[in-house]
């Protein structure tokens, strides 16, 4: 089922087109396509806006993120003696994602609800993360690296566990001593995912399901990191009040060079590099923690 637009709107903020996790890419990679997006706005004046645009941008960029790092775990798992490389990329797009968590959730608690948490009631009083179309084969994925390639994955492995201790750092501290929309709407039961609610997520975050090339995902991604980019330099990460865990700090600390090194990636698989990984070294290493 193909998700329609809302006409919710985020200022400055465009649909992401992406392929349905079950569709392949169409054509060849090619170089990236650029869709038409505002430049990055000033939001001195409206700390709202602010924090909109972030999470919203913030999203965006990670499911193009969870589209590539899916599609790399996959080929790993089916060529198992020539993983290395790719699941050495992979372990560095899960922290591109975390740090992508952070400039999300960035924003005050008093902000996040008074303007985000009541837009998603909004949209459902149980709306959640878990209804992501393009996240949820990723766990799976994940396990799967950690048990069929196990000394390959030992890096991709601390990756996982800082995302997760980033993704509960921000719960923390946006929602202290509360529950999540979802935990709250269905209790302690069971929840499967509906395909409705599926749809709604995706218009939520503005997303456009249709098949595109790999190269138009590329664009897309690439263009999102750029304006996160330029909003850091201006707007730079709070320095956290939450979890004072090392793997979260050091993800703070180097959130413009992960990203960077994310960005250069993307510019390697864009000139034909399939996966990226031809030479590739990353300047952000693991074994300074």
């Amino acid at each position: 089922m193909t998700a329609a637009t809302t006409e919710r709107t985020v200022p400055d903020v465009g649909c992401v087109t992406l392929p349905l996790p079950t569709q392949r890419f169409v054509g060849q990679c090619g170089q990236p396509t650029r869709t038409a997006i505002a430049e990055a706005a000033a939001f001195a004046v409206n700390e709202a806006e602010h924090a909109r645009y972030r999470w919203l941008l913030g999203h965006q960029a990670a499911f193009c993120v969870w589209r590539l790092l899916a599609d790399l775990l996959r080929s790993a798992l089916a060529q198992p003696d020539e993983a290395q490389p790719q699941v050495a990329v992979a372990a560095h797009l899960v922290d591109a994602y975390s740090v992508l968590l952070l400039y999300s959730g960035s924003c005050s608690t008093e902000i996040y609800h008074s303007t985000i948490r009541p837009e998603m009631i909004a949209a459902h009083p149980a709306f959640s993360g878990k209804w992501s179309r393009d996240y949820e084969p990723l766990p799976a994925l994940i396990r799967a690296s950690r048990s069929v390639l196990p000394a390959q994955a030992k890096e991709l492995a601390a990756s996982a566990k800082a995302n997760q201790l980033v993704h509960m750092a921000i719960a923390d501290k946006l929602v202290p001593q509360g529950q999540s929309l979802l935990r709250a709407a269905s209790g302690s039961g069971p929840v499967v995912t509906s395909e409705v609610e599926r749809d709604l997520f995706d218009q939520f975050f503005l997303v456009q399901r249709r098949p595109v090339s790999k190269g138009m995902l590329i664009g897309q991604l690439g263009e999102r990191l750029d304006r996160i980019a330029a909003d850091l330099m201006a707007s730079p990460l709070p320095e956290p009040p939450w979890r004072d865990t090392e793997p979260v700090m050091w993800l703070h600390r180097n959130s413009a060079g992960i990203l960077a090194e994310a960005t250069g990636w993307l510019r390697e698989v864009s000139v034909g590099d399939h996966a990226g990984t031809k030479g590739r070294t990353w300047a952000s290493s693991r074994t300074s923690l």
